[in-house]
């Protein structure tokens, strides 16, 4: 359960989904980040300097990204006509042992 939540003052220097820096930002260095774990590594020493306030704010923002790319995900593969009940039967598949184990499916994987 989360002990914070965000508020619109809070979340205000953000540009709806996309995180952009703001006029108050400006000074943030200019960064080159070509990878994940370049960027990784810049979130880690930024969120290393963060107050105990300023991380559970933090923190509730990932949470809230985390979770929202979760339900876009998720309603991408409820939007595929027929995904539930193939998945349904898959399900029941799974539980009633009617599996193939894939090496005997591929053999060049």
């Amino acid at each position: 359960m989360r002990s914070h939540s965000l508020t619109q003052t809070e979340v205000a220097g953000y540009n709806g989904e996309v995180i952009l820096p703001t006029a108050r930002y400006a000074n943030a260095p200019q960064l080159s980040m070509n990878t994940t774990d370049e960027i990784r590594l810049q979130v880690k020493q930024y969120v290393d300097r963060l107050s105990p306030e300023r991380l559970r704010v933090a923190a509730d923002f990932l949470a809230y990204l985390a979770e929202s790319e979760s339900n876009e995900a998720t309603q991408e593969l409820l939007e595929i006509p027929g995904f539930v009940e193939a998945f349904e039967r898959g399900k029941q598949d799974v539980a009633a042992g009617r599996v193939t184990d894939w090496r005997k499916v591929r053999d060049d994987v």
